[in-house]
């Protein structure tokens, strides 16, 4: 079964309709400047009012640890996505020291990029997206390219990302033969903005 990720999630009443579909992960975005940004405490909020069965998966960018502790007691993530240029050794770091599950996120520009994966044994799972923009980590609707995947044999569960719609990730996931997907602008209506139809979509896309 194809896991669904939906991230840049900042209402009760999405993440309610991600749980109501069976949404696999839900994502909250720790990154000030990104349209969808939830401060810690924005999020703890949040959580308070509606905590989802879906696992919750905090998206940062080249985190301070000290941000890092903080955040995982106030939200209790289940994962911490990574979506900068973090080293292994700070996947490692992270791992050891918060216990939390680790999603690294890679940018694929050529197939050595996919082959990058290997390098960070601390992560639980990988998300492989479109090349950053600069100033911006993801979220950025632009696609990777699909058949770098080919023949790739990644050994660890994984996500693809990078500009999927409910009208293309059907074909993405067969080109890719990917284990799941993660959505954010594909299901907004406006930038930052979800669209409980749009993700209705994506699910039975995906499934």
């Amino acid at each position: 079964m194809t896991f669904i990720k939906i991230c840049g999630i900042r209402t009760p009443a999405v993440l309610r309709h991600c749980d109501d579909l069976g949404v696999d992960y839900v994502g909250l975005v720790f990154v000030a400047g990104s349209p969808r940004f939830l401060s810690v405490a924005e999020a703890r909020g949040l959580l308070q009012e509606y905590r989802p069965r879906a696992k919750v998966v905090a998206l940062t960018v080249d985190a301070p640890l000290g941000l890092l502790a903080e955040l995982i007691h106030a939200v209790r993530p289940d994962f911490l996505q990574l979506h900068g240029q973090e080293t292994p050794e700070y996947a490692k770091t992270v791992k050891e020291q918060f216990g939390v599950g680790i999603i690294k996120a890679i940018g694929v520009r050529t197939a050595a990029d996919i082959e990058r994966g290997a390098l960070y044994p601390a992560a639980d799972m990988l998300l492989y997206d479109a090349p950053p923009l600069p100033h911006q980590a993801g979220g950025t609707g632009q696609t990777a390219d699909w058949g770098l995947f080919t023949g790739q044999g990644i050994r660890r569960p994984w996500l693809l990302a990078g500009g999927l719609r409910p009208d293309t990730v059907a074909q993405a996931l067969r080109v890719t033969g990917a284990d799941g997907v993660d959505v954010s602008s594909g299901v907004e209506s406006a930038l930052g903005i979800k669209d409980i139809d749009k993700i209705s979509d994506f699910f039975r896309a995906c499934r």
